[in-house]
């Protein structure tokens, strides 16, 4: 799709099932990914290949993306050299706080208990950086709370909580890949599945009930 981009085109973008862009009519190369989640990014497409995100909206307005983009266009033109992308450190606890804990909290019913959980079991975690939040930490994390005794199937929650809350930090663009996925649920929990008897069992049990009652 091809529009000038405007406060207002880019206000009424609204998302859909799948990312889209909208590409300026005005600048070469500058363009709004809009993802499902609603998150609006700009970026600039310097060369084939070659894409460059200048910032989201609306912390970087559609005024400011149009400078850097011009910017950023000018010297790819005069030198070749694709500018480094400023990379913002972002704790753990701040993704949770002011990320994460608003869109869940809106989405789910039960976004409160959820996120409740996650402070108590990963608060220890919330001063490092977000691409710190490794498997390794979390296996580590995991071992520890079956040692002390915990049930696996409360472990294995908590696992979950984690794991949903870093596979949005993918989508929103914040993490390259999601680090827990080599983390696997811990083993012994009771999936609660019913299994019903084959009929020789169900014979089986019978006579022996039969038997029992002479």
């Amino acid at each position: 799709m091809i529009a000038k981009l405007t406060l207002r085109s880019v206000e009424t973008a609204k998302p859909l099932a799948a990312p889209y862009e909208i590409r300026d009519a005005d600048i070469t190369g500058l363009l709004l990914r809009v993802q499902p989640t609603g998150v609006k990014a700009f970026y600039v497409d310097l060369a084939r290949g070659i894409r460059v995100r200048i910032g989201r909206y609306p912390v970087l307005t559609v005024e400011g993306a149009r400078t850097q983009a011009k910017a950023i266009l000018g010297e790819f033109a005069r030198t070749g050299a694709r500018p480094k992308p400023k990379v913002k450190v972002e704790s753990f606890g701040d993704f949770i706080r002011d990320r994460y804990a608003p869109w869940f909290l809106a989405e789910r019913k039960h976004g409160a208990r959820n996120i409740a959980a996650i402070d108590a079991q990963f608060g220890d975690l919330y001063k490092r950086p977000l691409g710190e939040i490794s498997a390794w930490l979390i296996e580590k994390h995991k071992a520890t709370r079956l040692a002390a005794g915990l049930n696996p199937a409360t472990v294995n929650r908590d696992l979950v909580r984690i794991k949903a809350a870093l596979a949005k930090a993918v989508e929103w663009e914040l993490l390259p890949e999601h680090p827990l996925r080599s983390v696997k649920r811990a083993k012994g929990e009771n999936s609660g599945h019913v299994r019903f008897l084959s009929d020789n069992e169900g014979q089986a049990l019978r006579l022996a009930l039969v038997a029992g009652e002479r």
